[in-house]
């Protein structure tokens, strides 16, 4: 783990696939808990952008690879947040980074390298997993200053998607944990964990997945020897069935679920549904569910 210059601050290295990305985080340990579930990213909401690692030079982050990328976002700690003029300031609580090789886009260089990378148990908990989707996506458009770019008037819905998916994800893990693959088998011997079982929330989560898209997803995650990968995929595609196949059945009661969804695919740099949206209508998830349900209506299928 390379040396941090301010006292209670940890970074380390994550998901590294050699010749494709890699993940760098720096967290305040006061704050943020990456071992607990729910803990890694606090203050999603407050979430900022930062172009490169020399932003935040307190921190000791090691060096960029030679002709790679990288993009990366940060959190304050709770509180601590203020504006001045018409920039946001506060004490930070945690930062990532994506670096990559640039022959390919960032998120192509984050399913390479999950297709390609062997660890022992996973190389992304749970909680890394929308963020990192969101990360890499949002690595695609250009860092704005005095304005609200595409990426900063995406934060609120990402982050409330962040909590919206997490019994989804979650539930989605303790499939691949109880499935028949290889890596699942690993897992349970090396955590000494059995089968783990479903939290009540987690068993509703993936209830109202197979309601709306079936059980492809699960059953593929059931077998899977990479996880990380298949829920990714999985997650954005879900999220492009909902805004490009008009005869999907959404139920009324399912909605709030899906809206969970529905940023996803609106992260690509082409993406599927309306042109544009207006940014009234990223205000929060339920105005996005709207918008959605609005163009739906309008829309002749």
């Amino acid at each position: 783990m390379p040396g941090q210059k301010l006292p209670g601050w940890q970074t380390w290295g994550l998901a590294e696939a050699p010749g494709i990305s890699k993940l760098t985080m720096t967290i305040d340990t006061e704050v943020v808990s990456p071992d607990r579930l729910g803990a890694a990213f606090p203050n999603l909401e407050a979430t900022g952008f930062l172009a490169s690692r020399e932003s935040i030079a307190s921190l000791d982050l090691g060096q960029l690879t030679p002709g790679w990328r990288e993009f990366g976002m940060m959190s304050f700690r709770g509180g601590s947040e203020l504006t001045i003029g018409r920039y946001g300031a506060g004490a930070m609580a945690w930062a990532l980074f994506f670096e990559w090789n640039p022959v390919r886009s960032a998120w192509e260089a984050l399913l390479e390298a999950q297709d390609t990378i062997r660890p022992k148990l996973t190389s992304l908990t749970p909680d890394f997993i929308l963020p990192c989707m969101f990360l890499t996506r949002m690595a695609s458009f250009p860092i704005t200053v005095g304005e609200r770019g595409p990426a900063a008037q995406w934060v609120y819905c990402f982050a409330r998607a962040q909590k919206r998916l997490s019994p989804l994800i979650i539930g989605l893990f303790v499939e691949w944990m109880r499935g028949s693959s290889q890596a699942a088998a690993r897992y349970r011997r090396l955590t000494g964990k059995g089968n783990p079982t479903f939290l009540d929330e987690q068993q509703k989560a993936l209830k109202r997945w197979r309601a709306i898209f079936g059980p492809d997803l699960i059953e593929a995650v059931h077998a899977a020897e990479r996880v990380e990968p298949v829920v990714i995929r999985g997650l954005d595609e879900g999220s492009s069935r909902l805004w490009s196949e008009g005869t999907l059945d959404v139920p009324e009661r399912l909605m709030d679920f899906a809206a969970g969804l529905l940023p996803i695919a609106r992260w690509r740099p082409v993406p599927p549904g309306p042109e544009t949206l207006a940014e009234s209508a990223l205000e929060s998830l339920a105005t996005l569910a709207q918008a959605w349900t609005d163009w739906r209506t309008a829309q002749q299928w």
